[in-house]
């Protein structure tokens, strides 16, 4: 399982500057630099990709080691910033193919 921390806070308009690697990962966006987190996310592929072109002017990440890892930090990272978050009505789905995969905080 990958740390628990996200790395530090980047401007989305700066994202070629980071070495974000197309691996698994999970991600968060602020829309204001002291603000709250309004969208958290993962990428089974390549986490890179599903930054890029986001409507969020910041965001914070980490690598995982695979998709269920990514999976398990987004539902981490979901329901620890749940009263913020943008896409706080629909629970995170599960990689594909892990139809027995249950999250960690609520077992969904």
């Amino acid at each position: 399982m990958a740390p628990d921390r996200l790395g530090g806070l980047h401007r989305i308009d700066e994202l070629y500057l980071e070495p974000i690697e197309d691996e698994p990962g999970v991600y968060v966006f602020c829309r204001t630099r002291g603000g709250p987190v309004r969208y958290v996310g993962r990428s089974d592929t390549s986490l890179r990709h599903r930054i890029a072109g986001r409507p969020y002017t910041y965001f914070r990440y980490k690598h995982t080691y695979d998709d269920e890892d990514a999976y398990y930090w987004e539902c981490v990272y979901w329901h620890r910033y749940i009263e913020t978050i943008d896409n706080c009505c629909t629970h995170p789905a599960r990689p594909a193919g892990y139809y027995d995969l249950e999250c960690p905080i609520c077992d969904y």
